[in-house]
């Protein structure tokens, strides 16, 4: 096959992007386990599985991309090719279904209230992430399967002069089945997609009652509302949360949407384009196959995907304002100058709203 692209370029190109996104996501991993008030929240746990996942596509789903370019004769091409296949369904599924975890607890928080920090505890987040990377990489290794038997090859015997027929050693391949395919692009892409809209419309209906319903003083009489999801009940577990809470969880609500659009954003062209090309032949010229379009549009989608990686952590680093003063508590001392002063948390029942 001819290769159409500029190698050394898109090498370059592939290793800048993974200095970025490697850096980015350490600094981002970093500010949340040194930062009191982000690491004590359960819910910074299921953001840093996010940037585990970019982190690993800096550290290895790039190099991997990129040795599957160079295709030198002292390269495994085998490795490299096994290697990128891998490590790139775990990369798009644990930021697929990452992504869905964050928009549930989301959900969790919007539904539950002052309800939310002893349901969802720091346990039983840890057991969903563990039970969640298990079915990932469980899913991931079927490919490696191999259903086609054991391959027969056949070779001269010097000592008896005759043709004798052995079992040659395998090399696995990732091959990705049919069926295996189109499962993984129904349950575990389609789907998610499906809830996270669906969770994140429930969020702004929620916001919009909480917006309604908040007192400017707690002894303030609470005004009734059509928007109201429990109009018997929810009047007493709204009384505590101030215009200042409500404000709190609707930034924070909305810098995981940013990050789930984020994500929509940079994968929709692969997730559209690569089932189309292995199933619909007629929705691309003739002799597409192997040529400089269709070499140029598959690393463009590809690259696409991996700027993801880039831009999560830049939604929080630059957004979130916890990161904000950690980044300016880092620069003081890199530079030496005068660390700000530290915030006084909250002691008011309403900290318990946004965990």
């Amino acid at each position: 096959m001819v290769n159409y692209l500029n190698i050394p370029a898109i090498v370059t190109i592939l290793v800048v992007l993974a200095v970025i996104a490697t850096f980015l996501n350490s600094l981002s991993i970093y500010i949340i386990v040194t930062t009191r008030h982000l690491w004590k929240r359960n819910s910074s746990l299921l953001l840093m599985n996010l940037l585990v996942v970019h982190l690993f596509q800096g550290v290895f789903v790039f190099p991997f991309y990129a040795g599957k370019k160079v295709k030198q004769d002292f390269l495994p091409a085998q490795i490299f090719g096994n290697g990128f296949r891998l490590s790139y369904m775990l990369s798009f599924y644990g930021a697929c279904l990452g992504i869905l975890l964050i928009a549930i607890d989301r959900f969790l928080a919007t539904y539950l209230l002052t309800k939310y920090k002893t349901i969802v505890t720091r346990k039983r987040v840890k057991i969903t992430l563990a039970v969640f990377w298990i079915y990932i990489i469980g899913l991931c290794m079927i490919p490696f399967i191999d259903t086609s038997g054991p391959q027969m090859k056949t070779k001269f015997d010097n000592s008896t002069n005759q043709t004798i027929e052995y079992e040659a050693k395998k090399f696995y391949v990732y091959n990705q089945q049919r069926v295996w395919v189109l499962f993984m692009l129904i349950v575990n892409t389609a789907l998610p997609y499906v809830l996270v809209v669906m969770c994140y419309s429930f969020i702004a209906y929620r916001l919009k009652s909480l917006q309604i319903y908040h007192p400017t003083n707690i002894g303030q009489p609470v005004k009734k509302s059509k928007y109201a999801v429990n109009k018997t009940n929810e009047t007493d577990e709204l009384k505590p949360l101030r215009k200042k809470d409500v404000e709190k969880h609707k930034q924070v609500t909305k810098l995981t949407f940013i990050l789930t659009l984020a994500y929509g954003v940079f994968w929709t062209p692969s997730i559209i384009y690569y089932p189309l090309k292995a199933d619909c032949k007629s929705c691309f010229p003739e002799n597409y196959e192997d040529s400089e379009l269709e070499q140029y549009v598959g690393f463009i989608t590809k690259y696409l995907a991996f700027l993801d990686a880039a831009v999560a952590p830049l939604v929080y680093c630059f957004m979130h304002r916890e990161f904000q003063k950690s980044l300016i508590r880092i620069k003081s001392k890199l530079l030496k100058l005068p660390l700000p002063e530290p915030d006084v948390p909250s002691t008011s029942n309403d900290t318990t709203l946004l965990q």
